[in-house]
């Protein structure tokens, strides 16, 4: 009985072992970052901005940029992030209201806007007053205001918000390329009072390499690849690195006439039950080629290396792709720095949780035109971290460690109970 009690206690202490030593690596791997900075000493105390380049997006190690830090010392400094205000209003073409009511059953706003020349749009602004909430909202579009056609389904209003001063803030509402004569925006009030919305409006500038909002991601290569059908051609768009996509600019050389449904798949890696790899193409956009409208705006901002284009070609002869540009919305990291001190820029953790800092609940007071501020070159903090053998990330080995532990409890158990009989009998 002593030697399987000495068995039972090893047992314990080496199950608490491997459990401590899971608790030590997660966090060491919490305060990991992989890439720093240093940020130029600024001339005087005072709010500044840095503009998220493409590279910085594509290397941050999680899709909304929660891994961004700054420190003073070891002092962390806070920081809020906004897209870059839409275009003057030169640029700006009114849409008439027709009307913005409220309803009781269920709570909620419909406003209606006419479009009366069907001119093509891939987004919406809207101005309204200032307001501390959050609504959901849908979009849709009629050519009669009798039948509705959905055009974006529920988003929240705090993803669309693109600027906020003095008393009024803007939402940039992306959709996908349409030209309906009505679009109504159905907005939530269950939980808050309506709106007061003073302007809806439309972007009027002539090419998407002017819009101030967006930034031009690195080129990309193309190559196109076998098909998934035989009516389809596909191409794939690859980057050096993962970049954060909302439009894309695709310019045809041959034909020069061509109508032709398209839509962007994103391919998805994930495992099945057994723990193998499995890829799935997902939808991440459709839209209409024509030679006059060769910009596709995304459903929503995709973070990828990789991303296919499928053309249905029907019975016509396949489009060759002359270059394919991608665009991301335009992201400024504003935070407040003081003169003499120094201060490091790092990201690159992806197991470090999203930062709550008191200074986002004040970001429409701060004014939009802030110093900019810049950053010495970056430098690698620590590789990545290689991947472990695929045959440890099955699941067949946590059903073989499970079996082990079961069959060696149960070898404990029943020598126990012999040798409680044996001494019984003694």
């Amino acid at each position: 009985m002593m030697r399987t009690t000495k068995l039972y206690k090893i047992f314990i202490v080496c199950f608490f072992c491997a459990v401590a030593l899971l608790f030590v690596k997660a966090y060491a791997q919490k305060g990991n970052f992989e890439w720093q900075a240093t940020i130029k000493p600024v001339p005087q105390n005072g709010f500044y901005h840095l503009s998220l380049s493409p590279s910085i997006i594509g290397l941050s190690a999680q899709p909304q940029m929660g891994d961004i830090r700054i420190f003073q010392d070891q002092q962390e400094i806070p920081y809020f992030i906004r897209e870059n205000e839409p275009q003057a209003a030169s640029s700006f073409d009114t849409l008439t209201v027709l009307s913005y009511r409220q309803y009781d059953h269920p709570k909620h706003s419909e406003l209606i806007v006419g479009n009366t020349n069907k001119k093509q749009l891939n987004q919406l602004l809207v101005f309204m007053n200032n307001a501390s909430t959050d609504k959901d909202m849908q979009l849709s579009g009629s050519y009669d205001q009798k039948k509705w056609y959905a055009v974006r389904e529920t988003f929240p209003l705090s993803n669309t918000i693109v600027r906020s001063t003095g008393t009024e803030m803007v939402a940039l509402l992306q959709l996908p390329a349409t030209s309906y004569a009505y679009y109504k925006l159905s907005i939530s009030d269950s939980l808050s009072a309506p709106l007061y919305i003073t302007k809806v409006g439309l972007d009027t500038l002539p090419s998407k390499k002017e819009n101030p909002y967006l930034d031009q991601l690195p080129e990309a290569r193309l190559k196109q690849v076998k098909a998934r059908q035989a009516s389809t051609s596909l191409w794939q768009l690859s980057y050096d690195q993962a970049m954060l996509i909302q439009q894309l600019n695709l310019e045809v050389s041959s034909p020069k006439l061509f109508r032709r449904e398209i839509t962007v798949l994103s391919k998805e890696v994930y495992r099945d039950r057994r723990g193998r790899n499995k890829e799935d193409y997902v939808v991440v956009g459709r839209g209409v080629l024509l030679p006059d409208q060769s910009v596709l705006t995304l459903d929503n901002e995709v973070k990828a290396k990789q991303l296919y284009i499928e053309v249905n070609d029907e019975d016509n002869v396949p489009l060759n792709f002359q270059k394919i540009t991608g665009w991301q919305r335009r992201y400024d990291l504003i935070t407040y720095l003081e003169m003499g001190k120094e201060y490091r820029f790092v990201f690159g953790n992806p197991t470090i949780a999203a930062p709550h800092y008191d200074l986002s609940y004040f970001a429409h007071t701060i004014q939009d035109q802030t110093p900019p501020l810049t950053l010495e070159t970056f430098q690698r903090l620590k590789q990545p971290t290689t991947e472990e053998p695929r045959v440890f990330k099955t699941v067949y080995w946590f059903w073989a460690g499970l079996v082990l532990v079961l069959t060696l409890l149960l070898w404990m158990s029943n020598n126990l109970l012999k040798e409680m009989k044996r001494k019984k009998g003694a």
